[in-house]
């Protein structure tokens, strides 16, 4: 982690690419210094600063642009495990279904709402979205049937439809799911 940062907090495309910069420098800091856990045991080569430098220019690419929505850029808490297996669900009297509590928070952190992942994983799957933002399943189990397929399907298209109507700029990020 960086030490600090040399920017006011704020949700902003400046301030979120100096966070990224500075986790990348703060990573990877110069050849032979250690890098990941102490107990790996590993520095940083030519290899790793190759991608450090590749990293780095990529970032101006990452986020948006200063004339889009700011809003891209607002603050998003990120659970980093988020499904059904770290929730408390209950039930309303309406038949829906209500998330009172998420659990499971070792791997949380603050993010731009540009960077946050839609994934929720549901038994046996994960529900995602695709490289153009359309509904897709992942963690297939290798004994699913077509009917398990075709319910899998169902529920990541109703999933991302809900997602995208309770956070409409997902639709900025993302295009916008049909029925």
């Amino acid at each position: 982690m960086p030490e600090s940062l040399s920017l006011p907090v704020a949700p902003t495309r400046e301030f979120w690419a100096h966070v990224i910069e500075s986790k990348i420098n703060a990573t990877m800091r110069n050849e032979g210094d250690m890098i990941g856990w102490e107990d790996d045991n590993e520095t940083v080569g030519p290899v790793a600063l190759a991608a450090k430098g590749s990293l780095l220019r990529a970032l101006p690419h990452i986020m948006p642009l200063e004339h889009t929505d700011q809003c891209l850029c607002r603050f998003v808490l990120e659970n980093g495990d988020f499904g059904i297996h770290n929730t408390t669900v209950k039930k309303l009297p309406s038949e829906r279904a209500l998330v009172t509590s998420l659990y499971d928070w070792e791997t949380g952190c603050i993010a731009p709402a540009i960077l946050s992942d839609p994934l929720v994983a549901v038994n046996p799957v994960d529900l995602i979205t695709d490289g153009s933002g359309g509904p897709s399943v992942t963690r297939l189990p290798k004994d699913a049937t077509p009917s398990d397929l075709e319910t899998y399907a169902v529920w990541a298209r109703h999933y991302i439809r809900v997602c995208y109507s309770l956070t409409p700029l997902f639709g900025i990020r993302f295009r916008r799911v049909g029925d």
